[in-house]
């Protein structure tokens, strides 16, 4: 009995041991994560994305002004999705952005993971509707333009225009803007767009 009674306690201490074991090996596995997020976190503070680039593209007037040949950039920081619900937000800052010639068509642009990094948005400063693919492979936007003063002006007033890049010409950049129009997706990224060839 005695025996017995020997035996069952040590399995219960060796039990026991095993599961103060588990616990320490979970404890120690939490703290890891912890530091890894609190690592990762700070560098993305102290060393943000960097997105700086440029193509040339072309401005289509709707009232059959000759077509403009323009330059593109897109400058600023972004920060990663953490989930496949969240997107990249792109903070263009202070001097940061998507222009056209200099001028900004939109501060910030969330590029989604979920759509081979695209973004499709209605800018609630300047009112573009803007289509941009993060490594500038495609960039759509729809705006009225005031030609003299050189700004972006609220709809109806100015010119319509449709910035396609990157496009070296016109025909490249109606190309472009029919194969855009052909896509299912435009409709549903962006039901307000109104471009049409005359």
């Amino acid at each position: 009995m005695q025996t017995d009674l020997r035996g069952q306690n040590h399995k219960e201490k060796k039990s026991g041991g095993e599961v103060k074991r588990s616990l320490r090996f979970v404890g120690t596995a939490a703290a890891v994560l912890v530091v890894l997020g609190l690592v990762l976190g700070l560098q993305q503070i102290l060393f943000p994305n960097r997105l700086e680039k440029t193509c040339q593209g072309m401005l289509l007037y709707a009232d059959g002004t000759d077509p403009e040949a323009v330059t593109v950039t897109v400058r600023g920081t972004y920060t990663a999705a953490t989930s496949i619900s969240q997107e990249e937000t792109f903070l263009g800052g202070a001097d940061g952005g998507l222009f056209v010639n200099g001028m900004l068509l939109a501060r910030n642009v969330p590029f989604s993971e979920t759509t081979s990094d695209y973004c499709c948005i209605r800018d609630d400063n300047t009112h573009v509707l803007l289509s941009a693919e993060k490594e500038m492979n495609s960039v759509v936007a729809e705006f009225w333009y005031d030609q003299e003063a050189g700004a972006i002006v609220p709809e109806g007033e100015g010119q319509l225009c449709l910035l396609l890049a990157p496009a070296a010409d016109e025909a490249e950049a109606e190309e472009k803007v029919e194969a855009f129009l052909a896509l299912p997706e435009t409709k549903l990224w962006l039901p307000e767009f109104t471009w049409e060839f005359e």
